[in-house]
C-alpha cells in the first residue's frame, strides 16, 4: 500500500471510495492505495486496521496474494515498510478472497439463507438446518445486518455485522480487535455486497489466520480443460472445435441484420464523438454483414469467478426466500425460485449451462482488446463508465450514458461492435475487434421502455433491492434496434471469454 493525496485526477473530482468504511476519499486528504488492485483505505481505516504487529510464524513467507478490491485482479501483495514515522515492523497483509474460498468448509446443502431468531437482538443466535448448533457462516452474519434483504449492508449495518463476529471469538482474540471496532462508520455513504462483506471480513480478523465461520455457499469450479488445470492462472485459448463452434454460432444468432444502424456506429467519414448529428446521419457508418471468430480465450480468474459466484449465490438465496415456495408461482413465466423469468437473444448455455432460475445470461461487451484483456484480469470498473464510447459532447471527456454510470452489455454482437476498435498491432491480430462473453445475473429485472428514464431512480431500485437489473427495451414502444442490458454492481457480471473476431462486408 502506497501513502499519497487525494487529487481527484484530470478534472479535480474524487471519485474514490474507501473499500472498509465505503465513504468519499476527499480531494486534499491521505490515502493508502495498491493501484493494480483498485484497493483504497482512508487513514483511519487503515491506522486501525495496519497497526504494526507482530507476524504470525505461518505467516512470514507473506506470498499469497493481495486483497482484491471491488474491480481488482490477482497480483503480488506487497508490504509496506512503514505505515508511521514511530515504527518501522512488518506489517501482515490481509489474504485474498481465494484464500477465503480455499479454506471453506463444507457449505450447507441449500442456498437459502438460515432463518435468524429476531427476538433476541443483544446475542442473535443462528439456527442452523443441519444441526441444533449455532450457524456459523458470513451468509448468516450479512443477513442478519441485512435487515430489508436488500442485499447491501450500510455503514452502520457493516459495523453491526462485524461486532456480531467479535462476540462469537474467544476473550483473547476479541481484545486483540477491540481497537478496530472504533472506525467511524458513521461517515461511509456506499454499499457493500457480499463479495466485498467476506473480503472486509478478512481485514478485521486476519489475525485469527483462519476465519471460524463458513462462507455459506459452494463456489462451483471453472469449467478448465485438462490442459490448463495445471496451467497459471489467465487467458486459455480455446482450441476444441466443438467450443469455438459454439461461439461462432453465438456471433451468427446474435448479429441483427437489418435496421441495425445507431448514432454510436458513427460517422463514415469523421469516427464517433468527432462531428455534429446532422453529419453523422448523412453519412452513416457501414454496418457489417457478419463476423468470422478467428480466436477465442476462456478467462480462468479464479478471484473474479469466485467474486461472481457468490453474489449470483446471494442473489439466489434472495429470490427464493421472498418467494416463499413453489407454488406460490402465479404463471409459467415464472421460476419455482419466484423469479420472473426473462430472456435476451444472447443467453446461450455453450459449454456451462446458466442458472435460468435467477435470470442468468450471457451478454456482450464490446471495446479495444486492451481493454478487453484489462478487464478479464482485473474486472469491470465503473469509474470508467461513460469515458469510452459513449456519446459525448465535443471537447468532453466523459458522457452522460443513456441509464446512469453502469456496465452496459448487448445482447446482440451487432450493438456489441459498435463499440470495438480494430487491433492496431503489426502481428497476425492486426485488424481484428474484440468483444467479451459475459456471464450476468439478471435477477429481478427492471423492464425500462421509456426514451428517456431519470437515472436516479433507476439506481435507487438497485440498491434498494427491489430490482437486480435494467434491460432497456427501446424496441417495443420507440422503435429503436437494440435492446441493452445495465448491472449497477461490478461483481455481478463475470468476463467469461474474449472473442477476436473480423468484419464481414458484402454478401
Amino acid at each position: 500500500l502506497r501513502c499519497k493525496a487525494v487529487s481527484g485526477g484530470i478534472l479535480g473530482v474524487a471519485k474514490k471510495r474507501c473499500c472498509i468504511c465505503r465513504a468519499p476519499l476527499e480531494v486534499g486528504t491521505v490515502r493508502f492505495s495498491c493501484a493494480p488492485c483498485n484497493f483504497h483505505l482512508c487513514s483511519a481505516c487503515c491506522l486501525h486496521l495496519f497497526a504494526p504487529v507482530e507476524p504470525a510464524p505461518h505467516r512470514t513467507d507473506s506470498t499469497t496474494d493481495s486483497i482484491d478490491g471491488p474491480v481488482s485482479s490477482s497480483v503480488r501483495s506487497s508490504r509496506s515498510s512503514s505505515l508511521s514515522s514511530s515504527s518501522s515492523a512488518p506489517m501482515p497483509m490481509p489474504p485474498p478472497i481465494e484464500t477465503l474460498m480455499g479454506s471453506m468448509k463444507e457449505a450447507p446443502s441449500s442456498s437459502t439463507p438460515p432463518t435468524t431468531d429476531a427476538t433476541d437482538e443483544e446475542n442473535p443466535v443462528f439456527e442452523s438446518s443441519s444441526s441444533s448448533a449455532p450457524a456459523q457462516t458470513l451468509w448468516d452474519i450479512f443477513c442478519h445486518a441485512d435487515h430489508q434483504a436488500i442485499g447491501y449492508l450500510t455503514g452502520k449495518q457493516l459495523q453491526e455485522a462485524l461486532e456480531l463476529m467479535s462476540q462469537q471469538v474467544s476473550a483473547e482474540k476479541r481484545e486483540a480487535i477491540s481497537s478496530q471496532s472504533s472506525i467511524n462508520f458513521d461517515k461511509a455513504q456506499g454499499f457493500t455486497n457480499f463479495p466485498q462483506f467476506c473480503q472486509v471480513a478478512h481485514l478485521f480478523f486476519f489475525d485469527l489466520h483462519d476465519l471460524p465461520w463458513e462462507v455459506g455457499f459452494e463456489v462451483p469450479p471453472m469449467h478448465l480443460s485438462i490442459k490448463a488445470c495445471a496451467a497459471e492462472e489467465g487467458l486459455e485459448q480455446v482450441t476444441d472445435f466443438e467450443t469455438l463452434g459454439l461461439l461462432q454460432a453465438l456471433l451468427d444468432k446474435t448479429h441483427k441484420s437489418s435496421d441495425n444502424w445507431t448514432r454510436d456506429r458513427g460517422c463514415s467519414l469523421h469516427g464517433v464523438n468527432r462531428c455534429a448529428d446532422k453529419c453523422v446521419f448523412r453519412h452513416r457508418a457501414s454496418v457489417p454483414t457478419g463476423f468470422v471468430l478467428v480466436k477465442g480465450f476462456r478467462n480462468r480468474n479464479q478471484n473474479l469467478w469466485q467474486r461472481y459466484c457468490l453474489f449470483r449465490a446471494g442473489t439466489s438465496a434472495r429470490i427464493q426466500k421472498e418467494s416463499g415456495s413453489a407454488s406460490a408461482a402465479s404463471s409459467s413465466s415464472t421460476d419455482s425460485s419466484g423469479c420472473e423469468q426473462v430472456s435476451i437473444v444472447s443467453a446461450h448455455d455453450l459449454s456451462d449451462p446458466l442458472e435460468r432460475s435467477c435470470n442468468e445470461w450471457r451478454a456482450l461487451h464490446g471495446t479495444s482488446e486492451t481493454n478487453a484483456r484489462a478487464i478479464c484480469e482485473m474486472g469491470f470498473n465503473l469509474q470508467h463508465s461513460g469515458q469510452g464510447a459513449t456519446w459525448k459532447q465535443a471537447g468532453e471527456l466523459k458522457g452522460t450514458p443513456l441509464y446512469g454510470d453502469g456496465i452496459y452489455l448487448a445482447e446482440n454482437i451487432t450493438k456489441a461492435d459498435e463499440y470495438t476498435r480494430a487491433s492496431t498491432g503489426k502481428g497476425e491480430d492486426s485488424g481484428l475487434h474484440a468483444v467479451l462473453v459475459t456471464r450476468v445475473v439478471g435477477g429481478r429485472v427492471n423492464v425500462v421502455t421509456e426514451a428517456h428514464p431519470e437515472v436516479e431512480p433507476l439506481r435507487r431500485s438497485h440498491f434498494e433491492g427491489k430490482t437486480d437489473v435494467v434491460l432497456g427495451d427501446r424496441v417495443v414502444h420507440i422503435k429503436k434496434p437494440y435492446r441493452e442490458v445495465v448491472a449497477y454492481d461490478e461483481d455481478q457480471v463475470f468476463p467469461e471469454y474474449l472473442l477476436l473476431y473480423a468484419r464481414q462486408f458484402g454478401s
